[in-house]
This record gives structure tokens, C-alpha cells and sequence, in this order.
């Protein structure tokens, strides 16, 4: 995803459940660009970014992420974009 889909979805996000007190991610490129600086200095949302390296500082979705990727992602063929978005669902 390109930092301005991020910045996109956010602001859905926030639309729909208010705004958060804070984002914590990773470094990737997609929350590092001018577009989600951008984002979070007119949304006035603190942005914490965990140090290189550290993924443990960011241990609940860490933890999410393993469990999508060995409960369902390597378990799981998709036919489509709709299949996929079934069984997430009934994942979740």
C-alpha cells in the first residue's frame, strides 16, 4: 500500500470510530512517507514509530499477525478477493 491509501483508509477509520490517541507502527515505507506525516499533523495524531529492529515493542499486532499468518494465510487457499474476505470473516 502507498502511504496516501494508508492516509486514506485512516481517515475512513477515523469517520467511522473517532480518532486515536496515538498510532504505534513499524518503519515500513508506507508510514514513513510525506503522506502520513502529512495525515497525522493535520489529524493532530501522535505518531510513534518502534525502533529498527524491535518488533517486540509492538508485540500485540506482532502477535496478530502470527496468528492470521499460521491460523489461516499458510492454511487456506483463495479463489478470489471475495473468498478471501469469507474467510477472514469467519476467521475473525
Amino acid at each position: 500500500l502507498s502511504g496516501a491509501r494508508v492516509a486514506r483508509e485512516l481517515s475512513a477509520l477515523v469517520r467511522v470510530y473517532g480518532k486515536p490517541g496515538c498510532i504505534v507502527s513499524d518503519n515500513g515505507t508506507e508510514f514513513t512517507s510525506r503522506a502520513i506525516l502529512k495525515w497525522a499533523d493535520e489529524n493532530e495524531v501522535p505518531w510513534h514509530d518502534i525502533d529498527p529492529g524491535k518488533p517486540q515493542q509492538n508485540a500485540f499486532i506482532e502477535s496478530f499477525n502470527g496468528s492470521l499468518r499460521d491460523e489461516l494465510l499458510n492454511e487456506e487457499l483463495f479463489d478470489s478477493l471475495d473468498d478471501a474476505r469469507r474467510k477472514l470473516a469467519l476467521w475473525r
